[in-house]
């Protein structure tokens, strides 16, 4: 319910629901000109005008750097500009539904940046992108709730999944130390690099049994494969993916 929730939320913050009782031709129609021909086209950070998030990903409040939300796949950013971040850069953007609020920070790992702009594309091909990654949201619902199902069948499931979060989290404090580290006037240093090396001991520590927790639930998979569900026959979901199939045609290097 919570995923489902999310999945609309995300949808909803990206503007991309469109009517219900709509019948949207899933063929090209003869104003959907190729997007690159319009001057919609992948960019660099300097060229970026306008993009779309490549994965769910949060977004950053940046005037405090704080977390403010997350949004799914497809959801639809206005670029501002590009910035220096911790790790690498950020954009800073504005979701085009809702262009007042913001700005945010977004890293530039999770946008894919464009040229041109989102008005750029016909009213149909804007209509089949929202469609497009609502089928998506919808498609990795049903393949992340079918691999739950699955994964919870594994006696190594559960410890796999407590292992990468206790990974994870070591991994975001050696990024905080490493940071410090780098900003810091010398006075604390030897603390810091005291922290930062029993840090990396235990993730290294950490690795170790994540690596062997999740080759022992790899082979448990493989062998009971005949028991886990398969998303690519589950009907709804190929109907979902022969959908997609059509809409990407229409909207060929904007459907990832």
């Amino acid at each position: 319910m919570k995923y489902a929730m999310f999945c609309l939320t995300a949808i909803l913050a990206a503007g991309m629901l469109f009517g219900a009782d709509e019948v949207l031709s899933r063929k090209v129609e003869p104003a959907d000109e190729l997007p690159a021909l319009k001057g919609v086209t992948q960019a660099g950070l300097r060229d970026s005008k306008w993009g779309f998030a490549a994965a769910v990903t949060e977004y950053r409040d940046a005037a405090t750097g704080k977390v403010a939300g997350k949004v799914g796949v497809g959801s639809v950013f206005l670029v501002e500009k590009y910035q220096k971040a911790d790790r690498g850069y950020d954009f800073v953007v504005r979701f085009r539904s809702r262009p007042k609020e913001g700005p945010f920070l977004v890293h530039t790992s999770k946008i894919y940046g464009l040229t041109g702009s989102f008005e750029m594309l016909s009213e149909h091909q804007q209509k089949v992108f929202a469609a497009y990654y609502k089928r998506r949201a919808e498609c990795d619902k049903i393949r992340f709730e079918l691999n739950k199902k699955n994964g919870e069948l594994s006696p190594y499931y559960k410890d796999a999944i407590e292992a990468q979060k206790k990974f994870d989290s070591q991994v975001e404090e050696v990024h905080k130390l490493e940071a410090k580290l780098m900003n810091s006037n010398a006075g604390g240093d030897d603390k810091i690099r005291e922290r930062l090396t029993q840090m990396k001991g235990e993730m290294s520590v950490q690795r170790a049994k994540l690596t062997e927790l999740s080759a022992k639930h790899r082979d448990w998979k493989k062998a009971h494969a005949s028991q886990l569900s398969d998303p690519e026959k589950d009907p709804k979901y190929k109907a979902y993916r022969e959908e997609m199939d059509d809409y990407a045609k229409i909207i060929p290097g904007l459907a990832i």
